[in-house]
């Protein structure tokens, strides 16, 4: 497999394989959210060359995400409080000619032939801040296993470890493992 993660639209790719990456697998709550479906367009017009992908060893795309550019000033408290407030944030940061400083990452689901791979997007996205001449990059991200425990506020989910010290949630040890603190947590939305 390839270490290097890509932007979708520079080379000529089938489109099925855009169609697998970006169509369905995505979860219902980033599918079904109406904030998103709103947006979703302009970013892809506005922020195309943040499409990121990373090829197998086949070049094919196995795993993929979004990336906005955002103003962020470094407190948790002026964090986007999930993807959905980022495309918002980067639509209207754009159109007012704000200058951008983040890179807000949304991993995507796994590509039909390998597990997991949206790892690897967050572990190898800093070519991508790079490209977008930005310092910093930041991946809200649901834990995977919130959804099991539905009375539990995040903020005390997010806590809960196993033996080893390590968060409970897969999506949580992810980023823990790969240096990624957790800043903050982010609202319930509906």
């Amino acid at each position: 497999m390839t270490s290097t993660v890509e932007t979708m639209g520079p080379r000529d790719r089938p489109a099925d394989h855009r169609d697998q990456l970006f169509g369905d697998g995505w979860p219902t709550f980033i599918t079904a959210d109406q904030v998103v479906t709103r947006h979703i367009g302009t970013v892809r017009r506005l922020f195309a060359d943040l499409e990121l992908v990373l090829p197998d060893e086949h070049d094919v795309p196995g795993a993929a995400g979004w990336a906005v550019p955002v103003r962020w000033d470094g407190t948790p408290e002026q964090l986007p409080d999930g993807y959905t407030v980022a495309l918002v944030r980067a639509v209207q940061g754009h159109e007012q000619g704000r200058t951008a400083d983040t890179l807000v990452v949304r991993p995507g689901p796994p590509g039909p032939a390998r597990p997991g791979p949206g790892r690897l997007v967050l572990d190898r996205d800093a070519p991508a801040c790079r490209a977008a001449r930005l310092g910093a990059s930041r991946r809200p991200g649901p834990p995977t296993l919130k959804s099991r425990y539905p009375l539990t506020p995040i903020e005390q989910f997010a806590t809960w470890t196993r033996n080893d010290g390590l968060p409970l949630d897969p999506w949580l040890r992810t980023h823990i493992r790969l240096g990624a603190p957790i800043i903050a947590t982010g609202p319930r939305r509906r």
